[in-house]
């Protein structure tokens, strides 16, 4: 059986990631299944839909693995129509999150949607269609797959093989990782409950093996990667996860600059103290609003941990980043302007994203 999962990318000047998180993630747990050949091919989001067909075809795929994200799902979408005008029997095999926002009656027929973490739904996919390969994607026991891990209730995440090993290498389009930056993820879910946030996922913090993590990023450095982007909601997951993960790229891959996410309330002395000896490209810390007027459900973020250490940050070298929200339920001129003076003149940090 052939499996190939396709990983768009868009804005590769900013990030010459052709690979997805999301598509090594998948591709990488199932590589090991014997009796299923599976590939990863590459596409830019502007290349012209008939080359991408073009492309597709000449593997012959049973299972065909997209992944729908709110720039990508015209796209997706315009591939699955085309292709299954032609190919009844291919399983298309959509994921991403979009997936929960689609009217999947237009779509065709063939199609199978996957709603949440994908690694193991589609682990059992590919099995059953080796098992079944003329099965439909209306069969009862595709059905029952797709939803038994929809709501995400694991609290570890703990799979077959690590990123960037052989068996990743293995699948790539010319067996080889094409650039020296990455996407890279040790943990999913947030344990915050910001109102407007979208990485609110599962119901826990789930977090991969720290034996895992440690191979990858040994691996990372064997293959000469130099930057990485981590895409946890906040670095390592927890606090002192996030200090763990820093310690491992300090004493296994120091050169790698790295790019997180971060929270104010998960910061301590210890903490300022791992980020100064980190690689760091940049910190990337949301407070969204400093105005007590907007409501705490919405901003879920702490005033005075914000206060207390922001403040150490740049003098410390560290460079970092504010991310603020502008016209939060609650929020005012009044309030943006304080929010501005105060990030500015208190906090000092490298760049304000508004």
């Amino acid at each position: 059986m052939k499996t190939v999962l396709i990983s768009i990318y868009h804005r590769e000047k900013v990030f010459p990631a052709p690979y997805s998180m999301a598509s090594l993630r998948l591709g990488t747990h199932i590589s090991g299944m014997i009796g299923n050949n599976v590939k990863i091919i590459p596409m830019q989001l502007n290349d012209d839909i008939n080359q991408i067909l073009k492309k597709i075809n000449k593997e012959k795929p049973d299972i065909l693995g997209l992944s729908a994200y709110m720039w990508t799902v015209d796209k997706v979408k315009e591939i699955a129509d085309k292709l299954s005008n032609k190919n009844h029997k291919l399983m298309i095999i959509v994921g991403g999150p979009e997936t929960i926002s689609l009217n999947t009656k237009d779509w065709p027929k063939n199609c199978v949607f996957v709603v949440g973490e994908g690694e193991n739904t589609l682990f059992e996919l590919c099995l059953l269609k080796m098992r079944e390969p003329n099965i439909t994607a209306d069969d009862s026991e595709i059905i029952k797959i797709t939803t038994s891990y929809k709501h995400c209730p694991f609290p570890t995440l703990d799979y077959n093989y690590p990123l960037f090993s052989e068996n990743t290498l293995s699948i790539l389009e010319n067996k080889k990782y094409p650039s020296t930056f990455t996407w890279y993820e040790s943990a999913r879910g947030c344990p915050f409950n910001c109102g407007y946030c979208g990485h609110k996922t599962r119901p826990n913090v789930a977090l991969f093996d720290i034996k895992t993590v440690r191979k990858e990023i040994i691996n990372m450095k064997k293959l000469g990667i130099k930057s990485v982007y981590i895409i946890d909601p906040i670095v390592g997951g927890t606090k002192d996860r996030g200090k763990e993960l820093l310690k491992l790229f300090q004493k296994y891959a120091q050169e790698i600059r790295i790019t997180a996410f971060h929270r104010p309330e998960f910061l301590d002395e210890e903490y300022i103290s791992i980020l100064k000896k980190s690689n760091l490209e940049e910190l990337q810390i949301g407070i969204q609003s400093l105005n007590p007027n907007v409501p705490k459900w919405v901003r879920s973020n702490s005033l005075d941990y914000i206060e207390k250490y922001l403040p150490q940050l740049t003098p410390n070298k560290i460079p970092w980043q504010v991310d603020l929200i502008i016209g939060l339920p609650g929020d005012d001129m009044k309030g943006l302007n304080k929010s501005m003076n105060f990030v500015i003149n208190e906090l000092n940090p490298r760049i304000i994203r508004a």
